[in-house]
């Protein structure tokens, strides 16, 4: 039965995830990536500042920092450092 279903679904449905996206008027080629602009720790700082004010709620806030570039901010700067991490590692015990 299910192998009829398939037969019967419309080529614009039936799509590789790898080459075509769907939308609302139907599939058109994937173009790949857009260019990214480079983090903006000011507007970050922004951003955040605004869930501490109470402007904006906590899933908001964590979309825009994560669409505004934090985690390669972050990354940026554990390259910049060495690598080194000031976190104290969970795996040892020191008590």
């Amino acid at each position: 039965m299910l192998a009829r279903q398939c037969k019967r679904t419309p080529a614009a449905v039936t799509i590789d995830p790898n080459r075509w996206t769907r939308n609302l008027v139907g599939v058109r080629p994937y173009r790949g990536a857009m260019d990214v602009p480079p983090p903006d720790p000011e507007k970050l700082l922004a951003q955040w500042n605004e869930w501490e004010t109470g402007e904006t709620t906590p899933g908001r806030v964590m979309a825009n920092l994560k669409t505004g570039g934090l985690p390669e901010l972050l990354a940026q700067l554990i390259e910049a450092s060495g690598g080194a991490s000031t976190a104290p590692d969970p795996s040892s015990d020191s008590a």
